[in-house]
């Protein structure tokens, strides 16, 4: 019995751990798409630092809230499809992410579009391939390969689409 409520105080422990690292990441997450939304248009360096930001830290926040609030839901409603599901999510987001950070380091009042792309597909793409490898750990070789290989091509359309927008 005492072994039983030893292993019980462990898993809660456990759990109220993940839950105080999954409210500081909802903050920082939080933060940072307040900080992005903010009307400001930032200046160059500042841009690609928010480019490369969402990459990382913010994409693997974002991949561990997912996770939390998927495997949360399942212990509620006792099904795995949930956590099926939310490797799909993982992969989307995955996928989307290059061109959001394309995006938001074109975002400043100078004229340095492009010089941001290439500034954040050069350095995050290391980030971003560990990324990838850690999040498509036991996936066909399909998951691991196409984003890493679409990283570059979609950075750049995420910073041509800002470009392309209608002016204000």
């Amino acid at each position: 019995m005492a072994y039983g409520m030893q292993v019980f105080i462990e898993s809660m422990m456990l759990y109220v751990l993940l839950c105080i690292v999954a409210i500081i990441a909802t903050i920082i997450v939080w933060k940072f798409g307040h900080k992005i939304l903010n009307p400001k248009v930032p200046s160059g360096p500042a841009a690609f630092g928010r480019g490369f930001a969402f990459i990382f830290p913010i994409l693997p926040l974002c991949l561990f809230l997912i996770w939390y609030l998927f495997i949360t839901l399942s212990f509620i409603i006792d099904t795995r499809e949930l956590v099926n599901k939310m490797s799909y999510l993982h992969f989307v987001l995955v996928l989307i992410s290059p061109i959001v950070a394309g995006y938001i380091s074109a975002r400043s009042y100078e004229k340095t579009n492009s010089i941001g792309g290439v500034m954040v597909s050069a350095t995050a793409f290391l980030p971003y391939v560990l990324i990838v490898l850690v999040v498509t750990i036991g996936k066909p070789n399909m998951f691991k390969w196409l984003p890493i290989l679409l990283f570059i091509p979609m950075v750049f359309a995420g910073a041509w689409g800002y470009s392309k927008r209608p002016n204000q």
